[in-house]
């Protein structure tokens, strides 16, 4: 029960802070890293109609591992917007829809996107365009090998993994209305939410139009894996009485 919107912020590993804390003998099970993940980085200049515009990135099994969009016409029209996400080793796919189908250049703003593996300090473009038509897709590795057209050097420092991640659950027990909620979770604090240029790093976000198909009193579970770091939890509920009956 919390009305309009309810903001939580969190580091991990879960109860650490930016303090250093004192040596511990050994650290708690709790805040162990439970796999290896390598970053990525998704950019975004959008056209004139981002309510357009959506991406996603699924495992090889088609499980969205995180979708974005559609986004606001008024907030993000010729804006530019980046994240970081940090896989686990696998197989995946990013795929980059515009529902006019004329991509997000050149007909309404010149927009671009691109996908690039960042991890151990590597620059490699995965993917990268803005003139698609309906959508653009590529299935990529991680760790992420770029193709050369020469004779292949010895490993580098890219299949090199930059960080840990740490699980996050997201649960959600909703009430008579799943589709009047939505939740997303940025990094850093929530000190920027009432600054009117605060653009903020979304790291993940409820699935895009998912609760509209929800039945009522619905449970949903949401797992993504986070590096460490600072980061803030938003719920929202259109109606502004939270999530109960």
């Amino acid at each position: 029960e919390f009305g309009s919107i309810e903001v939580k912020t969190f580091f991990l590993p879960f109860g650490s802070t930016p303090i250093t804390p004192p040596p511990q003998s050994a650290p708690p099970t709790s805040s162990a890293p439970t796999t290896t993940c390598f970053k990525i980085e998704i950019s975004f200049l959008f056209d004139s109609f981002p309510s357009e515009t959506k991406w996603s990135i699924s495992d090889e099994d088609s499980n969205p591992i995180v979708t974005a969009g559609p986004f606001d016409d008024w907030n993000y029209a010729g804006v530019f917007t980046q994240q970081t996400l940090c896989l686990p080793e696998g197989v995946y796919e990013f795929i980059v829809s515009d529902l006019s189908g004329d991509g997000i250049c050149c007909s309404y703003g010149d927009g671009t996107y691109s996908l690039i593996y960042t991890a151990g300090g590597a620059n490699d473009i995965i993917a990268e365009g803005g003139s698609f038509g309906d959508s653009d897709n590529v299935k990529f590795s991680i760790p992420y090998v770029p193709k050369s057209p020469t004779v292949s050097p010895a490993p580098t420092s890219s299949l090199v993994p930059t960080s840990k991640c740490y699980t996050v659950e997201v649960s959600l027990e909703f009430g008579q209305n799943p589709s009047e909620s939505m939740w997303v979770v940025v990094e850093g604090d929530a000190d920027g939410i009432n600054n009117d240029d605060w653009i903020p790093v979304v790291v993940m976000e409820s699935p895009s139009s998912y609760y509209n198909t929800l039945p009522s009193f619905t449970v949903d579970v949401q797992t993504f894996c986070l590096s460490e770091g600072e980061f803030t939890f938003f719920i929202v509920d259109d109606a502004g009485d939270g999530m109960g009956p």
